[in-house]
């Protein structure tokens, strides 16, 4: 009877695979979701460890602000990556075959090793005097140790651009599961680093874990796509009308990224200027939300592009904003109730989760109340992540990099005025109010882009 039972549920399962968008996206979704779902579970562990460890005190001010500045590059050089390469991949696999997306891949894949190594040169010459800006608020001591982790830390900008890179590519081949679970090994290393090494080296080991990590994901990944008939190999590019393409869409991209990307070191920047514990504080009252954005948002946003993608080569957009309507409703059924629960139960849960070791009932207190104005944030994420992805499969990048640029401006604004009147969680409250404003403003775009399609289609 379990047998019979099971067979029925493993043949619906796989026959989402061949169904509607809808369909496909939503077991997509799961499938990334639950992956995400262990490497969460791998970096909670890692958080609970750096909470025993290391509290709110100044090291982790200090591992924090060096972190920021390679892994924001990295995302907003990665994150563009993914936008701009998978419709056209996907694109000349379906009508040109699979020797010309590889020729494609391997073109694409020298010209982000060129930039991800140009800005990882630029960054270490630059890094100092980025680092005394971001922590204008350090003590002479805590900005040298902040220096001395920079250098460590900075390899991820190149070798966590090209995982990024090679995993977009396993996600338009729609070969999400490894893709999405590869990156439990990064909070792995950084555990068995600090259990190791913290007695003696401190802050040092976390680093160097880190960076370790981003090495051997890299390695993973690039034997995953040998397997799947995609080597990595460099070619030099020959600007055909694809690669034009895919740098003119990657610039308006890398404008909307770096302009969205400017959010979470603005809010860091800002809280290292107040007390210190800010910046920490900030960062642990970001976990649970940032978990449950993975868990759904991000996931959705890995599984949507390549079929909102295949949609939009078709010129459907009806199809594209009805499946942004359907995606956007089931989102704000789901994340208002989570919300909801993370501001109600925000102090029992950061006690029951970090209160231990070098982590205070006074520092409880301090990440709840950041905590339950970050929360707010949820729906409103959701629904941009979304209206990106259908922006983007659609062409329209450079509607993106407005938004971008708007998000970015009031977020600033925001935040520096509400910081003096409720401190680091004036902060969180700033970002929540971009967010839903950014919300506001993608769906209203989107919607546009479905009338104005529709009445391209029906014109005689």
């Amino acid at each position: 009877m379990a047998r019979e039972f099971l067979k029925v549920w493993v043949a619906r399962w796989q026959g989402l695979s061949g169904g509607t968008v809808n369909q496909r996206i939503f077991r997509a979704t799961l499938t990334v979701s639950l992956m995400t779902a262990v490497v969460t579970l791998g970096f909670l562990l890692r958080d609970l460890i750096i909470a025993g460890w290391f509290g709110t005190g100044d090291e982790l001010d200090a591992f924090l602000i060096a972190l920021l500045v390679p892994w924001t590059t990295l995302n907003v050089l990665a994150a563009a990556f993914s936008g701009a390469v998978i419709p056209p991949f996907i694109r000349i696999r379906q009508q040109e075959g699979e020797e010309s997306a590889q020729r494609f891949f391997s073109q694409v894949i020298s010209l982000s090793a060129a930039a991800l190594l140009a800005a990882t040169v630029v960054l270490a010459a630059t890094g100092p005097w980025l680092l005394a800006a971001f922590g204008s608020g350090f003590a002479p001591e805590k900005l040298a140790l902040t220096r001395s982790l920079f250098h460590v830390l900075l390899p991820i900008l190149f070798v966590g651009g090209m995982s990024k890179m090679l995993a977009a590519i396993l996600n338009a081949g729609e070969r999400f599961a490894l893709a999405a679970l590869v990156p439990a090994i990064g909070p792995v290393t950084a555990v068995l680093a600090v259990l190791v090494g913290a007695g003696r080296w401190g802050i040092l080991a976390l680093a160097v874990g880190t960076t370790c990590g981003y090495f051997l994901e890299f390695v993973l990944l690039g034997v995953a796509l040998r397997r799947r008939g995609l080597w990595p190999v460099p070619q030099w590019p020959t600007m055909d009308p694809a690669t034009r393409q895919v740098a003119v869409q990657y610039g308006y991209l890398l404008m909307a990224v770096l302009f969205q990307n400017c959010l979470a070191p603005t809010d860091q920047i800002l809280a290292a200027s107040l007390s210190s514990g800010s910046v920490s504080a900030l960062n642990y009252a970001t976990k649970l939300t940032g978990s449950l954005m993975g868990l759904g948002p991000a996931a959705l946003e890995a599984a949507a592009l390549p079929y909102l993608s295949v949609l939009a080569g078709r010129g459907d957009e009806r199809s594209t904003q009805h499946t942004f309507t359907t995606y956007t409703f089931l989102a704000m059924v789901t994340t208002i109730p989570m919300a909801a629960a993370i501001i109600v139960f925000s102090e029992p849960v950061i006690g029951i989760v970090f209160q231990r070791g070098a982590f205070t009932a006074a520092d409880t207190s301090l990440v709840a109340g950041v905590q339950a104005y970050w929360a707010m944030q949820l729906p409103f994420g959701t629904i941009m992540v979304l209206g990106f992805r259908a922006l983007s499969a659609s062409g329209r990048n450079s509607a993106l990099a407005g938004i971008g640029l708007f998000n970015a401006v009031l977020n600033g604004v925001l935040g520096y005025a509400l910081m003096f009147a409720m401190s680091v969680q004036g902060i969180a409250l700033a970002t929540t109010i971009t967010y839903a404003a950014g919300a506001i403003v993608t769906y209203s775009i989107v919607r546009m882009m479905s009338t104005q399609g529709s009445r391209h289609h029906h014109s005689p």
